[in-house]
């Protein structure tokens, strides 16, 4: 956490608020306010040119790092995760797990990769054409093993 303190207080873009700690979720929280004038005001999300988040870190998540929009008339976009009704928006900064960010993971690249995050919402350029679509369901540790001719032997009885 000191590290992104440190990272934060060395960035332009980002404005560090407060520190908060949650214990009974055992997550410390970063506040901060983030702005790099690369798109406008009046954008197709509804972004503002400042937006409050709150970086959060849980070490028992499968994924430790998590983004959260502080305001509560945040649009609904393109790539945030599900939370609940009335729980901060979270920001969906990465498509792969944990085990793969981590290995190149840094406190500068995470500001980084949450000012493309914004930046690629506002022009609505978040979503590429070419990248795949999300899965339907959630990761949940099982898996469906099915026969090799299952379409086969159930298309035809």
């Amino acid at each position: 956490m000191y590290a992104l303190v440190q990272a934060i207080g060395q960035s332009p873009f980002f404005s560090f608020i407060e520190r908060r700690r949650v214990s009974e979720q055992s997550c410390d929280i970063i506040v901060v306010n983030v702005s790099d004038g690369t798109y406008g005001p009046h954008n197709q999300a509804g972004l503002k040119r400042t937006e409050r988040l709150a970086l959060c870190y849980t070490e028992q998540n499968v994924f430790p790092w998590e983004v959260r929009a502080l305001r509560q008339d945040l649009p609904v976009t393109l790539h945030q995760n599900q939370t609940g009704e009335s729980e901060a928006k979270s920001l969906c900064l990465y498509d792969t797990s944990w085990k793969n960010v981590q290995r190149s993971w840094t406190p500068q690249s995470f500001l980084r990769r949450i000012l493309w995050w914004l930046r690629e919402t506002a022009n609505g350029t978040l979503h590429p054409n070419d990248q795949a679509l999300e899965r339907l369901f959630f990761h949940n540790g099982f898996q469906l093993v099915l026969p090799y001719d299952f379409l086969n032997e159930s298309l035809t009885s």
